[in-house]
């Protein structure tokens, strides 16, 4: 699979974040009006040197400079000259070593009109007092350099630059800071969107799941920062939990996501579904647990089987001490009834890991796992068992003996490239994949809800 970007995809993904683009565009736009705002004026100041056709120097022998050729090949040597490293050291002196090099050659523009005798100096400094000085400095000292280093005494200074006569201010309007700005934080937030959306495609949305993966798409699950309503009661001197529920939005979206699944057990006689996912804290034994929750609510009788065999301990989600469960079955030691526990929650129960063994992987590929679940079958409407994520072996040995399997993708870090990868690795053995349901800022809470 090989992820690509066109234009609607572009827009697609402007329009899914535009509430965070719009704040980033106008928050930079502001910041630019301000700096612009800020930023204090310039102020630039010119002065004109005349390059003489002829010599005032007595000591020189006579030279007729009046052949244009020749007089305008001396102009571009001048000005190669007041723009040498030699000729910026002079100025510097001049002015006190109060700049470098490199502020000089950046202020000051030098610049020759074509066909003409006339060498133009712009200076630009921060106060009127200090650009006028600069101009003027570098038009005397180039003045005393061409005297010192060719003997000739051609060139004329025309003006004296005086402070607040001869400067002029330079500023950019406030408007050029604010388009600037605009166009700068909008080509920023394309560049974000489109690397987002190319290099770190996160499977956050039903499209994705359907075109990208070509898997069924079953429901998002959406959770806000604050997920759980405790309503705590006091008895006998200590606080205990007696409810916990979800908010509007979590209910509806479990309901729906009920909704699909009691229509695939009825249409497609599925029973038992695998969810998973493809990396530890997706949200995958979170929603598997309140969707049994929800489907014994609308009437199934519903078992939920912890087969995290890797660590999980989901019997205190539903406040169940017992330790016995899966692997006491499967050992022998105990039958079905004997650990299968009632949830406080009506039409549901639940089979824990029991003792976690050191060969997960043979447990749950066993005959006697797969001859259990055939029995359950026949006991309960709908099995939900939780699975480690698919980077363990334990997931795909399951796979054969269920009906199906549910993929819980995190929309925050589950990356399209390795969902796609992951859900080919159920296909090969075999898998029936049921669907996707997005995990949307949704985390394993230490407690199931209680309808």
């Amino acid at each position: 699979m090989k992820r690509t970007m066109e234009m609607k995809d572009l827009v697609k993904a402007i329009k899914k974040h535009m509430k965070v683009v719009i704040i980033i565009i106008l928050f930079l736009t502001i910041c630019g009006g301000v700096i612009g705002y800020l930023i204090p004026p310039t102020y630039e100041a010119e002065t004109d040197l005349l390059v003489n056709s002829t010599t005032g120097n007595t000591e020189n022998t006579s030279a007729v400079m009046s052949e244009i050729e020749t007089n305008l090949r001396l102009i571009e040597t001048y000005k190669q000259i007041m723009k040498s490293d030699h000729m910026i050291g002079k100025v510097n002196a001049a002015l006190g070593d109060s700049y470098t090099k490199a502020t000089i050659a950046a202020q000051v523009k030098i610049d020759v009109g074509n066909g003409s005798q006339i060498i133009k100096i712009t200076a630009t400094e921060k106060t009127p007092e200090k650009a006028s000085a600069l101009a003027n400095v570098y038009a005397t000292t180039f003045q005393d350099e061409i005297m010192t280093l060719m003997k000739l005494d051609n060139i004329t200074i025309l003006n004296d630059v005086k402070p607040e006569v001869d400067t002029k201010k330079i500023e950019l309007s406030l408007p050029f800071y604010i388009v600037i700005s605009f166009i700068g934080a909008t080509l920023i937030c394309l560049s974000v969107v489109i690397v987002r959306e190319v290099y770190f495609p996160f499977l956050d949305s039903k499209q994705k799941v359907e075109e990208t993966l070509e898997t069924p798409f079953l429901g998002t699950i959406v959770a806000p920062t604050s997920r759980w309503k405790k309503l705590k009661n006091i008895k006998k001197g200590q606080e205990h939990i007696t409810d916990m529920q979800f908010f509007r939005a979590e209910d509806e979206d479990f309901s729906k996501l009920a909704a699909n699944i009691h229509y695939l057990t009825k249409q497609k006689s599925v029973k038992t579904i695998m969810v998973t996912s493809l990396e530890v804290g997706d949200g995958k034994t979170f929603i598997g647990c309140n969707l049994a929750a929800k489907l014994a609510l609308n009437g199934q009788k519903t078992l939920f089987i912890d087969a995290n065999l890797r660590g999980s301990d989901s019997r205190k989600r539903f406040n169940l001490p017992d330790r016995k469960g899966l692997t006491s079955i499967i050992s022998g030691y105990y039958e079905k009834n004997q650990v299968i526990q009632d949830t406080s929650t009506d039409n549901l129960s639940f089979l824990s890991t029991g003792p976690l063994p050191p060969n997960p992987a043979q447990f749950l590929q066993s005959k006697k796992m797969t001859k259990m679940l055939d029995e359950l079958k026949e006991q309960f409407d709908v099995i939900i068992i939780d699975t480690p994520a698919l980077t363990k072996a334990d997931t795909i040995s399951l796979l054969p003996s269920v009906d199906g399997c549910i993929y819980v993708a995190d929309a925050s870090k589950t990356h399209e490239e390795k969902a796609f990868q992951s859900l080919e690795s159920i296909k090969k053995v075999g898998g029936a994949i049921l669907g996707v349901v997005i995990n949307s800022k949704v985390k394993a809470s230490n407690r199931i809800v209680h309808f």
